[in-house]
């Protein structure tokens, strides 16, 4: 389950913007081919639902610009609430990426009891059980680290 808060800014775009999407954190491979493959960690939302009409999707447009433009940095909490680790987040395609990560930043992802990404505009933690999965599922990937 993702704490999701947004701006406050005056002009800033409801987060109605979704359109039916959702927020995302995705953990993994950056491309299927090993050679060019390297962990990163990925924060953006998925897209909107169907049948939505060209304003939702302007809307949408420019909330994901509005929201996901901006530098962030994605935080790694302890079993305390503890800020454990801080890794720069920068916008790209759509969404926010860190960097390539080390074998270190990996590890220190499936430590975490809890991950947050936050820029000025928008702030998203979730507990690393709801990601288990997915978390699980990725960590055998065959990514480069850095």
């Amino acid at each position: 389950m993702f704490d999701l808060k947004q701006s406050q800014e005056a002009g800033a775009p409801s987060l109605n913007f979704l359109a039916g999407g959702a927020p995302e954190f995705a953990f993994g491979c950056a491309d299927q081919d090993p050679t060019k493959s390297y962990w990163r960690f990925r924060v953006g939302a998925t897209p909107p639902g169907s049948g939505i009409t060209s304003r939702d999707e302007i809307a949408h447009e420019k909330g994901m610009k509005y929201y996901f433009g901006a530098p962030g940095m994605l935080v790694l909490l302890d079993e305390a609430d503890k800020e454990i680790k801080h890794t720069p987040l920068t916008p790209r395609n759509g969404a926010l990426e860190t960097a390539a990560l080390t074998q270190d930043d990996v590890r220190a992802i499936l430590n975490a009891s809890a991950i947050r990404a936050e820029t000025p505009r928008i702030y998203f933690e979730s507990g690393t059980s709801a990601l288990k999965a997915t978390i699980d599922r990725n960590a055998k990937l065959p990514c480069a680290t850095h």
